[in-house]
């Protein structure tokens, strides 16, 4: 037919979008697809959350939604909802898309905490 292109792109929203865990086995990041368990964020503690029990909802749009536990030092657990945005390429060429920044609020021992995640795909 002419004017339309027989080689369309791939959409993105048939893409997998993974969000990068720590894998402290290998202290490399292992690439999940809406994980139950999940430790998220940078390299040092200071810059991780410990997610468990983690239900997610709008998956693999542009932003995601989730709700659980998170676990703090000493074995403290708490609420917590993650929204997870920004997709970016996977830098382990591999197909799909991963997140690049988490957001979230949790609800430890009667304190409100809320920030803002740099998700690292690699050390």
């Amino acid at each position: 037919m002419p004017g339309k292109s027989l080689l369309a792109a791939p959409s993105q929203t048939s893409a997998r979008d993974y969000v990068p865990c720590v894998d402290y086995s290998s202290y490399w990041f292992k690439m999940r697809l809406h994980p139950r368990t999940c430790t998220i964020g940078g390299v040092y503690g200071y810059q991780q959350i410990d997610l468990a029990r983690m239900r997610w909802r709008s998956w693999g749009g542009a932003t995601s939604y989730g709700r659980g536990i998170t676990l703090n030092n000493g074995g403290i657990r708490g609420r917590i909802r993650v929204t997870l945005y920004r997709r970016k390429y996977r830098q382990d060429g591999l197909p799909g898309l991963a997140y690049a920044r988490a957001r979230f609020v949790s609800r430890v021992l009667g304190h409100t905490h809320r920030g803002v995640l740099r998700l690292r795909q690699h050390y």
